[in-house]
């Protein structure tokens, strides 16, 4: 077994070209503590193996992504548990809603879509044309901040603000509570 960080980070670099040997090291080095992570979260054993699975495909696919820097290699697993532990939960307690909610009468889904593409449709109109655009790309395009600043030729800052501000009046508009 392995603890040491100069080490992990050698197996992660190694794992980053694809190095099976290297993987199954990593694997069994640092599983027990991802695991331990996640279910400590998840508080479900048969979600918290199937999560810390995950977890360990995404190093496996992303490991040439990890950049020493800005934090050990355990670090960097061990935050990756933990943000797919967190969406488990949270994609858990969404699919328990939706099973517990009872089945709607047949047109309703329908009925309800429309209702709310209208409200969606008169939110979008009170944004100006330079939010509606930012908030686009950055929603529905999958942009960050920073690429959605290059694409409109404007500052990080100003796109944020934007966004921010194009978000409260879509959600003034649509009358929605505010976050708590």
């Amino acid at each position: 077994m392995l603890d040491d960080r100069t080490d992990v980070e050698d197996l992660l670099r190694r794992v980053g070209q694809t190095d099976h040997g290297a993987f199954v090291e990593l694997y069994g080095t640092l599983f027990a503590r991802v695991f331990g992570r996640v279910l400590r979260v998840t508080r479900n054993r048969e979600l918290a193996e199937e999560v810390a699975q995950d977890v360990f495909l995404v190093v496996w696919t992303q490991a040439a992504s990890y950049e020493a820097a800005r934090g050990s290699a355990t670090s960097w697993i061990l935050t990756i548990a933990h943000h797919r532990a967190v969406d488990s939960v949270r994609h858990e307690a969404a699919w328990r809603r939706r099973s517990a909610s009872e089945p709607s009468a047949p047109g309703a889904d329908l009925a309800d879509a429309v209702a709310v593409h209208d409200e969606l449709l008169g939110g979008l109109a009170t944004l100006t044309s330079l939010q509606r655009t930012s908030i686009a790309l950055a929603y529905y395009g999958g942009y960050t901040s920073v690429e959605v600043a290059d694409l409109v030729h404007a500052g990080p800052a100003a796109v944020k603000t934007r966004i921010r501000d194009g978000l409260v009046r879509m959600r003034n508009a649509l009358d929605v509570p505010a976050p708590v």
